[in-house]
């Protein structure tokens, strides 16, 4: 029997590195949870649980697995929290925690906290689009996607973005205006009514 072409064996290789890899980081978000109290977790979509890590990591600046009150207080301004340095101390010192030292666990249960019962989901989905609208033109562009993008450190090609803004656009303007916005986020699992 022939050997397989190497360049369908390196084809493989790779393939399988990408699997392990994206095998690897599901473990590590899967553990992630289980540390997780999960009457915290039952409040929280998958869809949200992940965007929370996704904050969460962009402050863990040095990957060391918490943040400290500083990091803490701009991450919860991400989220929509608007909260003093002496709140934040507050809500750390609650939890029972050191202020250089929130876990992502713990950052859940402030999450958690804060949000309470009363989640103005529409109230939500306007705030990131205020915050992603940053010429407050009342419409995102494909510039305003591609500021999004290389804030969170997420790679998106430029096509992408352009067929995301078709996709939402019903007026076919290349923009997603506010309403637009709010049907978009609606229709995913990240919001519920």
């Amino acid at each position: 029997m022939a050997a397989p072409p190497s360049s369908s064996l390196s084809s493989s290789q790779g393939q399988l590195g990408v699997a392990s890899s994206l095998l690897h980081s599901l473990e590590q978000q899967r553990d992630h949870v289980a540390d997780i109290d999960p009457a915290l977790t039952a409040q929280f979509t998958a869809q949200e649980l992940r965007d929370l890590r996704m904050v969460f990591d962009t402050f863990d600046k040095n990957k060391k697995g918490y943040i400290d009150a500083f990091d803490l207080r701009s991450a919860m301004r991400v989220l929509g929290f608007k909260l003093s340095h002496e709140q934040i101390d507050e809500a750390i010192a609650d939890i029972g925690r050191r202020i250089g030292e929130v876990s992502f666990p713990d950052f859940v249960e402030l999450v958690a906290h804060r949000q309470g019962d009363s989640r103005d989901i529409y109230d939500e989905i306007h705030q990131g689009f205020d915050m992603m609208d940053y010429g407050k033109k009342g419409c995102l562009s494909t510039d305003d996607l591609k500021m999004v993008a290389k804030e969170t450190g997420v790679k998106v090609s430029d096509s992408m973005i352009r067929e995301m803004i078709e996709e939402a656009s019903s007026s076919g303007d290349n923009t997603i205006n506010r309403d637009e916005f709010v049907a978009i986020m609606l229709q995913t699992n990240m919001y519920k009514e």
